[in-house]
């Protein structure tokens, strides 16, 4: 009778003991919002949260490349309209400056205007700098930017061809000795200004679209880690007074089954 009280108190302090783990757990998935926490909880989950954060790194690394590659672009963006727009008034005032109607007087104020502009040209491609490098320089590789933390060969470079670098050299508004010859000239150099910021615009675009997908990415993966992380409050409330209610059923039936041995003690006794 002993041994048999015995093994019962052996059973309800071991059901005990699950009841208070499982109580514990739930009252810590509670505390936490979270019910994947640690490999036990889960391990095949587990391993695809751990998956998605070391990803979210990685994005965080992109998504500041590109944000860089963003910044320096715009400033080549501004120069090259500077420059662009430099050109057409140029073109401009060449033409002014070859009408049979022009004044000997107004055509010295256009020849200045046309040195000042070619001055304020060369100043922008030379200031025209990010992060010590110099962005209108030819077949030099500005930046290499890595477009996804799992994928090492996507990598978006970023450089100009010598075809798209302006040269102001040659340049004079009277050049060649009539107007379209002149005109000629500038239509040359204008046309590499133009490429670079064209390509400077398909840069910008490129990269913004990047950072559309690399947020997007991000999302998803915050999104899956929610859903697979997160508790449900309501049921997870469930499960912790059910494991209460067993916690107090356990501990009645103990304090029943003391009483009982002890009862059969005094009786043999």
């Amino acid at each position: 009778m002993v041994d048999t009280l015995r093994l019962a108190t052996g059973r309800i302090g071991s059901h005990y003991k699950t009841s208070s783990n499982a109580l514990a757990n739930s009252l810590s998935r509670l505390s936490s919002g979270k019910k994947i926490a640690q490999p036990s909880d889960g391990i095949g989950e587990f391993i695809r949260i751990q998956r998605i954060r070391q990803d979210r790194r990685g994005y965080d690394e992109v998504t500041r490349n590109l944000a860089r590659g963003t910044a320096m672009l715009n400033v080549a963006e501004a120069a090259g309209t500077e420059v662009v727009n430099g050109f057409m008034r140029l073109k401009e005032i060449t033409e002014l400056y070859h009408m049979g109607s022009t004044s000997s007087e107004r055509k010295e104020l256009y020849d200045l205007e046309f040195s000042t502009i070619l001055v304020n040209m060369n100043t922008i491609k030379q200031a025209a700098k990010f992060d010590g490098k110099e962005l209108m320089q030819s077949d030099n590789v500005l930046s290499s930017i890595s477009l996804d933390p799992n994928g090492l060969d996507m990598v978006l470079e970023i450089k100009y061809a010598a075809d798209q670098m302006f040269d102001t050299s040659g340049l004079a508004i009277d050049a060649g000795g009539s107007k379209e010859a002149a005109m000629a000239l500038i239509d040359e150099q204008k046309s590499k200004a133009m490429a670079y910021l064209g390509q400077t615009s398909g840069y910008l675009r490129s990269v913004e679209t990047q950072r559309t997908l690399v947020n997007a990415a991000v999302e998803n993966g915050q999104a899956y880690e929610s859903l697979v992380e997160g508790i449900d409050e309501g049921e997870e409330l469930a499960r912790m007074v059910t494991h209460e209610i067993r916690q107090q059923a356990s501990i009645s039936m103990l304090m029943h089954a003391n009483v009982a041995r002890q009862g059969v003690l005094k009786l043999l006794g």
